[in-house]
Parts: structure tokens; sequence; C-alpha cells
């Protein structure tokens, strides 16, 4: 556990995490492990212990770890330790003291931007520019305040575009708990996304896909008798789709009518509907196997006992990382 910790302050910095062991207390703790392999007591393995000699010129072993990603809770920690005071001032400017009114009036500045064609993230001094002789934006916020709530209200706009938009019908945003909390969010809409990429979002819902999955049952097959996970998604029919489907625009998901047509290797046959709820079943009956690595049994489903014996849980140890197989399954 430690190690996880400091690792993640190595990736942040650029660096390796170095952790030192003596070769004594190493060759220890491989002759307790031996010991209990072997059946000997803990006090009869003290002994043997004592009767050996003392090492002699043993170096120290030295482990090198460097993390493969920086996990958005590992990067906030290293902020909040080694940046601290700038970490306060940032919570101060943009958290602090900010009302509903004081973010419209801040979204009515940057709509007279938006309106003389400004699309560039905009810059402390042209925020400055924009709040006039005051220098103040509701005679509470300095323009160096500002621009922070303007940051916070940039990044939150393109996990909106990105994370939520792509996965609701606009057209029925009550509907689904993404869309109901979009609606909730709608102050902080800037601009931008409240002109242009909700009108595109509802011209793009509208069209069917015409996209189509080729996918092979063979390499499915040898997966699940050779009992192998597929952890890259690559062989098991879901993973085949995941992969083939994150070439699509996000268009082709949100079809009232099936969004993509299936097509097996070497099966001859037209997808008029059957193929299709086929691979719905294949691909549910997957995702409940050891064989594809997205949900884990329910703890009652592993110890046979209480309700929920039949339900499955979203793997925790799963890997989201971006551009991983994690992520792209767990997408699509």
């Amino acid at each position: 556990g430690g190690g996880g910790g400091g690792g993640e302050g190595g990736a942040a910095s650029g660096g390796a995490v170095e952790a030192s062991v003596e070769a004594p207390a190493a060759a220890a703790v491989l002759s307790e492990e031996l010991a209990k392999a072997i059946g000997l007591s803990a006090e009869a393995s003290a002994e043997i212990l004592r009767l050996l000699p003392e090492p002699v010129g043993q170096p120290s072993i030295t482990v090198t770890a460097r993390p493969a990603a920086l996990r958005p809770e590992g990067k906030r920690r290293l902020v909040e330790q080694h940046l601290g005071e700038a970490w306060s001032e940032f919570r101060r400017l943009g958290f602090e003291g900010w009302s509903a009114d004081d973010d419209e009036a801040l979204l009515q500045v940057l709509q007279r931007a938006a309106e003389g064609n400004n699309s560039q993230p905009l810059n402390l001094a042209q925020l400055r520019g924009l709040l006039g002789e005051s220098g103040t934006l509701a005679g509470a916020h300095e323009a160096r305040g500002v621009h922070v709530r303007y940051s916070l209200l940039r990044g939150l706009n393109s996990l909106i575009t990105a994370d939520v938009l792509p996965f609701v019908d606009v057209r029925r945003l009550w509907e689904a708990a993404l869309g109901r909390l979009l609606l909730a969010c709608r102050r902080f809409l800037l601009p931008e996304l409240r002109d242009s990429s909700l009108r595109d979002v509802v011209a793009r819902a509208t069209a069917a896909g015409e996209e189509a999955l080729h996918l092979d049952r063979g390499a499915a097959l040898q997966c699940r008798e050779a009992s192998r996970r597929d952890l890259a998604g690559e062989a098991m029919i879901f993973g085949q789709a995941a992969r083939q489907a994150a070439k699509w625009p996000s268009k082709v998901l949100r079809s009232q009518a099936p969004p993509f047509r299936v097509r097996y290797r070497d099966e001859p046959g037209q997808d008029s509907g059957g193929v299709y709820r086929d691979f719905l079943d294949t691909v549910a009956d997957e995702l409940m196997s050891p064989q594809l690595p997205l949900l884990v049994p329910t703890p009652n489903q592993t110890d046979d006992a209480g309700e929920d014996r039949d339900a499955f849980l979203l793997n925790p140890a799963l890997d989201v990382s971006p551009g991983s197989p994690g992520r792209r399954m767990l997408h699509f």
C-alpha cells in the first residue's frame, strides 16, 4: 500500500520511486515463509535463524517502480501536499462566495464575448477588459477570481461534452439520470455549449447508424475453451464489438432502431433482426462469464447466501485509464 502512494508521487515528478530493504531482513522474511511451507513452527524457525552465521557484505536491495499512470485522486493528493497554499487560494477564488446570480452575471459577460466571434478561451487580460472600469464582477469578484471560475466552468463543460452528451437523448433528458444531472447543471453551461453543441447533438441523435460489426465466433470459442480471460478485449464477441465500435461516431448507438448490423465470419445470411438479437444474448452471457473483466459476482453470489445471488458488480480493479481496453469496453 505504501509503495502505491509513493508511486503516484514519483510519476507526477517524472522520476521513479526507490525502496531499500536490507538483505538480512529479506532473508528472514523468506525463511519464515519457507518454514510455513514445510510445516515448521514459528519457534523452530526462529531457532534455525539464530544458528545462521551473520551475513557478510550483503548489499541493500533497491527496487525501482515506475507507475504506468497517475489516477485523478493521486493528482489531487499531490497538489494538496506539494502546492498547499496555491490549492487553498485556488479553492477560495473559484468556489467560495459564488452564487447562482454571480454565475449568471459571468455567463452574460461570456455571451458578450461570444457575440464578438471570439471562440478562443479567454485569458486574464481579456477578462479584465470585459469587466470594465470596476474590474470586478457583480461587485464581489475580482478579475483573478473570475478567471479561475471561468476555467472551472470550461473544465466542467468539456466533461459534459465528452462524457454526458454522447450518452443522453437531449429531447428526453428527464428520463435518464445523466439527463437530469445535465438539467441540474444548466446554469454552469457556457454559451458555446448552450448555443451550438446541444443543437448539434439533437441533429445527430435523429440519424440512424449504418455501421456493421464483423465478428469471429471461433476466436471467442477458443478463449472460452482455454478458460482464458480476455483482458485485451480482442477475443470475446463483446471485446471484438467494443474495439470496432470505438471508431464509430456516438450517434450510432443512440438510434431508435437497431443501431448496427451484425455479421459473423464464415456464417452466411443477412441480419434481418435475428442475428442482432443473437448478438445481444451472446454479449449478455459473456459479461457474466469469467472471460470478461468488466463485472464480478456480488459477495452474496460468491458465498451463496442472502439476496442478490444472481447479481454482478462493476469490477473495482478494472483498469480504465485513457486508451485502456477496460475503458473501451466499459464505454461500449
